[in-house]
């Protein structure tokens, strides 16, 4: 089946003595039709290279559910 992705509340700012380090991070919403997956994912960029160029150096997703037993 097909699924919609959804994003809202998109922030970003840009960190660092030499504002060589920024971020990301956005809410979601994945639906398939039957079901909705809400979560968060943040990602934190790194300056490269001297053509401004930005490479992401970690990427995290939540979702929102509830915590699974081991």
């Amino acid at each position: 089946p097909s699924r919609k992705l959804s994003i809202s509340n998109i922030r970003s700012g840009i960190a660092g003595a030499a504002n060589d380090t920024g971020w990301a991070a956005f809410a979601y919403v994945v639906d398939d039709g039957v079901a909705q997956r809400k979560g968060v994912t943040s990602i934190v960029f790194r300056k490269t290279g001297g053509n401004n160029d930005w490479q992401a150096i970690l990427i995290h997703g939540a979702i929102n559910a509830p915590a699974l037993g081991h």
